[in-house]
């Protein structure tokens, strides 16, 4: 799926979670802002959001995206305390916990979920989304390749490419009710073009500072490539399959 297709599906998926116009969200691994920004289209202009990611560069890109916003962003390790404006008596509680793609970066994503609980008013919900990264047919051999790329950064990065397999089993863990889950597939398939190159593109530089050479991975050429495989064998990957994951609080 193309980012367009990717971030509409984030905010369907949270619309069926519940989010609703007014509502006061925290915002967990908030990056760039790109999350809230769905988000908002379903808190409208009376919502509120505050942000927690660790990468201080990052959150002053979410802060000039959502300047006219009523939205703050606090520095953060998750793998760690909350900042102390977060606890009771601070910042006060949430209508709802989002996060997208983050809990795959954690050493104990149970214990941050645990730590979080204690945020949501009474029946908020908890939403996360996560991913995992399946395996293209064998006949898709330079897919494969690809996809090989992918795990070998996010592993180097201490990251999970399929975390999102494990997302009910977390928050039953953590003491959050079973939640509901969605799954869709990015689907490149013969004949049509896919998002697998654009991908690539885009976080080359990580894939080439973990050893991954720029020759080999030959990204101009790289969706030609793929496309040609497909339609050379007839084959469909169905992969990075995106995952989400919520639960409303008694």
């Amino acid at each position: 799926m193309t980012y367009e297709e990717g971030q509409a599906l984030t905010a369907r998926w949270l619309g069926q979670a519940g989010l609703r116009p007014g509502q006061r969200v925290l915002d967990v691994g908030a990056g760039p802002g790109n999350l809230a920004r769905l988000a908002f289209q379903h808190l409208g202009p009376q919502g509120s959001l505050v942000g927690v990611d660790r990468d201080e560069a990052i959150l002053a890109q979410a802060r000039a995206q959502h300047a006219d916003r009523d939205a703050r962003f606090l520095s953060a390790d998750l793998d760690g305390d909350l900042p102390a404006e977060l606890v009771p008596d601070g910042l006060g509680t949430f209508d709802a916990i989002l996060g997208r793609r983050v809990l795959m970066y954690l050493r104990d994503p149970v214990a941050t979920l645990r730590r979080l609980r204690p945020l949501l008013r009474p029946g908020g919900v908890i939403f996360f989304q996560e991913l995992v990264l399946a395996d293209a047919p064998p006949a898709l051999g330079l897919h494969n390749r690809a996809i090989g790329w992918l795990r070998t950064m996010l592993a180097a990065e201490g990251a999970s490419s399929e975390l999102g397999a494990s997302l009910p089993g977390l928050f039953l863990e953590a003491g959050l009710p079973a939640p509901v889950v969605r799954a869709e597939a990015d689907v490149a398939a013969p004949g049509q073009p896919d998002s697998i190159a654009d991908r690539i593109r885009f976080v080359l530089p990580r894939l080439v500072q973990v050893g991954i050479p720029a020759r080999e991975i030959d990204v101009d050429t790289l969706a030609d490539r793929l496309r040609a495989e497909r339609d050379r064998t007839g084959q469909a990957w169905l992969g990075d399959l995106a995952v989400a994951a919520w639960a409303r609080v008694p």
